[in-house]
């Protein structure tokens, strides 16, 4: 007892707390160097692209059908950006906006059947660089390794690509299947980029979806092919633009499915807790809301709004709804945030939004930290070049500042102006009446288009063959108004093709 108490005493007493706290304090250094030295499993990453997805036409987004129960399951455990767009009206440029963080205008693809300049660095090779196994697995040929979009992955498949009467789900969910089961077994985090086309023309029937019934009017006998579709007088009456929209859904639908097959497996290889997963699309659709079907070389909001949903690994998820409108250009900066990796970069036009996918607390003013106000650009520079005499050409850039938004046609020296939050269908054009906005925002556009810094090399133009060449007029690609067009389709869904 009285050694008990004189160790409890004031001397004694200090050197045991001073003792304790040098102890303490290096067991926390060591602590520190060996957490250094074994830093935690990265985190994998999974980016679907689900080509020609109006975001309208997703449950989550508000579409009274049921298209998307797979992606509306997804959206429920993470962040929904309610106002996103993309930065062209077609694949090729859009898709490589998503690689590069960059504007069309910067990365040079904008043309049809050019390739990606190996200058360009893409997100493939940023996580590759890290140490990333990458792999990439699409059904459209226009991101194929024809043109360089397979620069920074290990593994790229693109073989089922560009087939106009194919249905391509199934084959890709079953090779994103079979390379999650690879990607497990070994001992690097991953980088898988997968691509679905089914909602892109052709919209096929998919009798068990049954959205569509028997097609009414001039489409009684099924779908015309898309050139001759859009050469209807008068275009589609109501009852057939239902008919096409309907199968659209189904196509979305059936596409769904194969996405929640997929997702599904992250969770029965075990990998779902250490997965961010993200989807979007490359562009929306046109069916005949301004008298077009298709994409290309429209700029409304049915062709630029496409999804944007981001869940980080389960940990850090929790669903929220994100306004603001932000540009798929944030792909890039953001996966390579949320995986723990250096997401700054010169070469990137726009900044992550990881703070807004976790929702991070501004710390001063007390809230979450709201979505930057920035204006919205795209752009188009869409022509035929060494395939054949075509009319179907396009230059305009889209400027979305406020509730306005600028279109300035390049080629016919016209604007259009419209209130989204007033007119969202864009029905009433301003120009007449607001002609200072007009200005102002052709001006703002302007100084802002001079600022985006070309590609130091010019993209490469490829010919197609002949077979690619009737492929590109199939899924709209080429071709005009004044082509003689192909008697009418049966289309009976038959496209599963091999």
């Amino acid at each position: 007892m009285r050694l008990l108490g004189s160790m409890c005493g004031g001397g004694a007493f200090a050197f045991a707390s001073r003792f304790l706290a040098a102890s303490l304090g290096a067991l926390l250094l060591w602590g520190l160097a060996c957490a250094e030295k074994t830093p935690l499993r990265r985190r994998n990453v999974l980016l679907i692209v689900v080509d020609t997805l109006r975001r309208d036409h997703l449950g989550v987004y508000g579409h009274t059908r049921d298209t998307s129960p797979s992606i509306d399951a997804l959206a429920a455990q993470g962040a929904v950006f309610a106002s996103a767009y993309t930065t062209a009206p077609w694949t090729q440029p859009a898709v490589a906006s998503i690689f590069t963080g960059s504007y069309p205008s910067t990365h040079g693809l904008t043309r049809i059947y050019q390739k990606l300049d190996p200058g360009q660095i893409t997100l493939a090779e940023r996580f590759a660089s890290q140490g990333y196994a990458t792999e990439g697995i699409v059904s459209h040929r226009l991101v194929g390794k024809k043109f360089n979009f397979d620069q920074g992955f290990e593994r790229y498949s693109d073989e089922d690509g560009m087939r106009h009467n194919a249905i391509s789900t199934e084959k890709v969910t079953a090779k994103a299947i079979g390379a999650l089961q690879a990607l497990a077994t070994g001992e690097r985090p991953f980088f898988l980029f997968v691509h679905y086309f089914d909602p892109h023309f052709a919209y096929h029937d998919h009798p068990e979806i049954s959205f569509a019934g028997k097609g009414p009017g001039r489409l009684r006998q099924g779908l015309l092919p898309m050139n001759a579709m859009r050469d209807l007088t008068p275009p589609p009456q109501r009852a057939e633009r239902r008919f096409i929209i309907e199968r659209y859904d189904e196509e979305i639908r059936h596409t769904d499915a194969g996405i929640g097959q997929l997702l599904g497996s992250l969770v029965e290889l075990g990998l779902d807790d250490e997965t961010i997963i993200a989807l979007t699309s490359d562009h929306g659709e046109a069916i005949f809301e301004h008298g077009w079907l298709g994409h290309t070389i429209q700029v409304y909001e049915e062709v630029l709004a496409v999804p944007l949903i981001i869940r980080p690994i389960p940990s850090e998820a929790a669903h929220r709804v994100v306004e603001g409108r932000v540009s798929t250009l944030t792909v890039a900066p953001t996966l390579l945030e949320l995986a723990g990796l250096d997401a700054a970069s010169d070469r990137f036009q726009s900044a992550s939004l990881a703070p807004w996918v976790r929702g991070d607390w501004d710390k001063e003013r007390g809230e979450r930290t709201p979505v930057p106000r920035k204006p919205i650009f795209a752009e188009v520079d869409y022509r035929v070049d060494g395939t054949e005499p075509s009319n179907k050409r396009a230059r305009k850039q889209v400027w979305i500042q406020g509730r306005y938004k600028l279109i300035w046609d390049d080629l016919a020296g016209v604007a259009e102006l419209y209130d989204l939050s007033g007119d969202p269908s864009e029905r009433e054009n301003l120009v007449q009446t607001k002609p200072d906005r007009v200005r102002q925002m052709l001006a703002a556009m302007r100084a802002f288009h001079e600022t985006l810094e070309a590609s130091s090399e010019p993209a490469q133009t490829l010919e197609p063959t002949q077979e690619e060449l009737e492929a590109l007029r199939e899924l709209g690609y080429v071709g005009g108004t004044d082509e003689e067009e192909s008697a009418p389709s049966g289309d009976d869904g038959s496209g599963r093709g091999s």
